[in-house]
């Protein structure tokens, strides 16, 4: 799996490629860690899956523990741009009712700018 992201105005976005399985999913916690401790006022941290094209029990895992640290923190967590298995699978499992899933970037960072108005 490999990471890389960009910070746009208080947003960073994580972009996400290859499989979200097992070991190589546990990358997202420390990487995630690093960005928080770089000290950069965030309000929200977007998960590109646009690249990534399989995730297990072990990816959710940390896709949850990762909310749970954001939420401490009060930074917002969303995800985007998943393929429609993945979005069907999350929604099955209703990872949807706590981590919001859009279509695109912008649409994630359009919808915080509503909510700051």
């Amino acid at each position: 799996m490999e990471l890389s992201h960009r910070i746009i105005n208080e947003a960073c976005i994580v972009d996400v490629e290859g499989q979200f399985i097992g070991h190589q999913s546990r990358e997202l916690d420390t990487y995630i860690k690093t960005i928080l401790l770089q000290g950069t006022e965030l309000k929200i941290l977007i998960l590109n899956l646009s690249k990534a094209f399989q995730i297990d029990s072990v990816g959710i895992g940390i896709m949850l523990k990762s909310y749970k640290v954001l939420q401490e923190k009060q930074i917002q967590f969303a995800l985007c741009q998943l393929h429609d298995e993945m979005i069907d699978f999350l929604k099955f499992i209703r990872i949807d009712s706590m981590i919001p899933i859009y279509d695109t970037e912008e649409d994630v960072i359009k919808r915080l700018k509503e909510e700051a108005s």
